[in-house]
């Protein structure tokens, strides 16, 4: 249905934004110093690190499109596309990893002209 290169972008574009959240601690969560942040002792701050498995292809994608329009194929960016995902959270890298929750929700591209996602996601623990 959709491009490689495509697939391979709107992962990419994933991983780029776990990367961005997560931090070199081997640990599911920690609970970080509320003062280094500049936050009061009434507030409460947790910090979770995890794994998001993303996979679009192979015998069980976790991530599959549901919809196109009959324009979509013929988009640089698979503009009216939408994918529907369900990918699972781990402590670790590996896919064998401990799971600790589910990412769900939809994606789609959300431009006719440049490369932007629109993301609506759940993280359920």
């Amino acid at each position: 249905m959709a491009k490689n290169s495509k697939s391979l972008l709107i992962s990419l574009t994933i991983l780029f934004f776990i990367t961005m959240v997560t931090s070199k601690s081997p640990n599911f969560s920690q609970n970080p110093s509320l003062q280094a942040l500049g936050l009061n002792k009434q507030e409460k701050l947790s910090h979770l690190h995890f794994y998001f498995h993303d996979i679009v292809s192979g015998p069980n994608p976790t991530s599959i499109w549901v919809a196109q329009t009959p324009t979509s194929k013929k988009s640089p960016t698979l503009f009216g596309s939408i994918a529907m995902f369900d990918d699972p959270l781990t402590v670790g890298p590996e896919k064998s990893s401990k799971l600790v929750g589910r990412a769900q929700g939809i994606y789609g591209p959300a431009s006719q002209s440049e490369d932007a996602l629109l993301i609506i996601m759940n993280l359920a623990f």
